[in-house]
């Protein structure tokens, strides 16, 4: 199966700058396609697995006249936003990124996921994304074409680092967590209920805004 991935993005200000480069959220969710053919409505997984559908997905698929293939992500409660269209009536789509999306929100009659361009909406959009908690931003450049593999041309910015952790102590009364890595502490990670406290030894995904001069987390948070 074809499909197009994100590449990290060391140093986002250059795209900011550029005029060629939009930006989208970053949505954290799963990644799926969707096809429709005639009557029928399937969904996929990134290894190309066949995976079932929410019922307002096939419905707002099921609403476009047309046989398409597109990329997106599906969110909790079954809500599906959709980020690209990789085919159009039994043929590869060509266009160029601008094209694509034009003809994705033309195709596709559900939610389509933010975009913005020019350097103070990119802006802006990473700084509100980062506010609300969100993963981060997607970069891309507007002339490049549908890509399979890792591209240059799609590239995330991410708001928060992702490490494993080992669990250090456990604070019941405060719901919370030391961490560390080869012995050294990282200080506390809030644990959103005593359910998921895990125990002292184990090793957990912490993700977290950068390390401190104190050699603490910051805004440090359980991975899901």
């Amino acid at each position: 199966m074809k499909l197009q991935l994100l590449t990290d993005c060391a140093d986002p200000e250059p795209l900011f700058q550029s005029p060629l480069w939009c930006a989208e959220t970053k949505l954290d969710g799963d990644w799926r396609r969707v096809i429709k053919s005639g009557n029928e409505v399937i969904g996929l997984t990134r290894e190309g697995n066949r995976v079932a559908l929410g019922g307002e997905t096939v419905a707002l698929a099921m609403l476009s006249p047309f046989d398409f293939v597109l990329d997106g992500e599906q969110m909790p409660a079954g809500r599906f936003v959709a980020f690209d269209i990789y085919g159009l009536m039994g043929s590869p789509v060509l266009s160029d990124n601008s094209a694509r999306r034009d003809i994705l929100c033309d195709v596709w009659k559900g939610e389509v996921v933010e975009r913005v361009i020019g350097e103070e909406a990119k802006r802006e959009l990473c700084e509100r994304v980062k506010a609300s908690g969100g993963e981060g931003i997607v970069l891309k450049r507007v002339d490049a074409p549908y890509m399979e593999g890792r591209t240059p041309y799609c590239q995330r910015w991410k708001n928060y680092q992702q490490e494993v952790f080992e669990v250090a102590s456990v604070n019941i009364a405060k719901c919370s967590i030391e961490v560390s890595r080869h012995g050294v502490s990282f200080g506390g990670v809030p644990v959103q209920s005593l359910a998921r406290l895990p125990k002292v030894g184990d090793k957990i995904l912490v993700k977290y805004e950068r390390v401190t001069e104190k050699n603490r987390l910051l805004r440090a948070v359980l991975a899901k």
